[in-house]
């Protein structure tokens, strides 16, 4: 089996009436024949792919080395692409926005098969890199830092942010300190809700959404949800069998 266990798949089938996307963050190189591979397994989904540009898990947090290439290599199957970044909280926002812009965003636009919804994702999440905790943080601090880095990719142009978080988290982080968020700043939101069991929701439904930093379903700027993961979908690409984790999102 060929060694992918370093990145995150998620899929998105389609579903009655619902729109439907194949999205993935991509933690380390993926060719572009393993991008066709995994579209003619998932044959009624959109390929869309959300590729890691910039990383905190590992000691020193900055950007993935392997982003550009793997965009590259979407882009030659044929996928759109646009680019999520694990945040560091213990870096300067502004900063780790730049470095992604000067070192990922910018070659990528110089490629002409360039496809893209000009989306950055912003992953609001516990790290495993302690240098990168929020704990450590007032919640109010906390706030100023995530409008601080939604702001600077907004301000890279036609870039658009989306936080990823969910009502857990962001009550933890952030308590009733960044209800201003979502207007402040114009980033939609990505989210998940989970079940007691502590499994992803399946629910294709926003009705479940607990507000929090002023997105609303109403307002229209929740932008998708995720509603299912940890399935390992088993493909045979060539003579080598490789297994993708998928998680489903649903909008």
């Amino acid at each position: 089996m060929k060694n992918f266990n370093l990145f995150l798949l998620t899929v998105s089938l389609l579903i009655c009436s619902s729109y439907s996307f194949i999205s993935f963050g991509v933690v380390g190189p993926f060719t572009a024949s393993a991008f066709t591979c995994l579209q003619s397994s998932v044959p009624d989904s959109i390929p869309y792919v959300i590729i890691r540009a910039y990383q905190n898990s590992e000691s020193p947090s900055g950007v993935d080395t392997n982003a550009l290439q793997t965009i590259t290599n979407s882009f030659t199957a044929g996928y759109a692409a646009d680019i999520y970044v694990e945040i560091c909280r213990g870096i300067n926002a502004t900063s780790q926005i730049n470095l992604v812009n000067s070192g990922v965003i910018t070659p990528m636009m110089t490629n002409p098969s360039v496809y893209t919804n000009y989306l950055v994702y912003i992953k609001v999440e516990p790290s495993v890199n302690s240098a990168c905790s929020w704990e450590a943080y007032t919640q109010q601090d906390n706030c100023n830092y995530l409008m601080e880095a939604a702001n600077a990719v907004s301000n890279l142009g036609f870039w658009t942010p989306v936080v990823f978080s969910t009502s857990n988290i962001w009550s933890k982080f952030f308590g009733s300190n960044c209800e201003n968020m979502a207007l402040s700043t114009g980033a939609l939101l990505s989210y998940a809700d989970y079940e007691t069991t502590g499994q992803v929701t399946s629910r294709q439904t926003f009705d479940d959404f607990l507000p929090f930093g002023g997105w609303s379903v109403g307002n229209g700027n929740i932008y998708i949800k995720q509603v299912g993961g940890n399935v390992t979908v088993p493909l045979l690409c060539s003579s080598t069998p490789w297994h993708a984790f998928v998680d489903q999102y649903w909008y």
